[in-house]
């Protein structure tokens, strides 16, 4: 099957039906949710985009190459994903910095932010995309938030795409799904 970039909106959809019929694991285990999220549900997401999904290149967590004689072309993709309850700051200093750093036409950040602070981090996200100098004009950010609501006994899953010009373009549907194991 020939490869399709997903647009933030395809890319966000997709991912949020995997997790819908996920099992999902105990919240206060980051290994079993990088093993769930990275390497199940976005690797599976990759090949079912057509892609032959790569972990690690250039230190990125995971990126769907596009292939010319087996060669990387272009990366299609480019995934970071922070399972730890850091604060939001740091997975966008360290982790966002590295999608912001790369050529890729949609870089995802995939991040566990309180639920309070998410409208927080996609503005802080959106501002540190607009001091990059050098920009694609191809490309695009999306940040997908799993968010604990311990109150309402779920999690949300919260998507906002930016623009290579850190513009917030839109703030994606959420989607609350039961889960008790807090």
């Amino acid at each position: 099957m020939k490869y399709r970039i997903p647009t933030s909106k395809e890319f966000f959809e997709t991912f949020t039906k995997r997790f819908m019929s996920a099992k999902l694991p105990r919240w206060d285990e980051t290994v079993p949710w990088t093993k769930l999220v990275l390497k199940g549900m976005l690797y599976e997401m990759g090949e079912e985009f057509g892609f032959e999904p790569a972990e690690e290149y250039l230190n990125l967590d995971q990126m769907w190459p596009m292939l010319v004689e087996r060669q990387i072309n272009t990366m299609a993709v480019a995934i970071e994903h922070e399972a730890s309850v850091e604060d939001w700051e740091d997975v966008i200093y360290d982790e966002g910095d590295k999608l912001q750093d790369v050529k890729a036409r949609l870089k995802v950040l995939v991040f566990y932010p309180d639920l309070n602070k998410w409208e927080r981090a996609v503005k802080g996200w959106s501002s540190e995309i607009k001091t990059q100098e050098l920009r694609l004009l191809e490309e695009r950010y999306l940040m997908i938030g799993i968010c604990a609501d311990k109150e309402n006994k779920q999690l949300i899953l919260k998507g906002a795409e930016i623009s290579n010009e850190g513009q917030i373009l839109s703030n994606l549907p959420d989607a609350e799904i039961p889960y008790t194991q807090f």
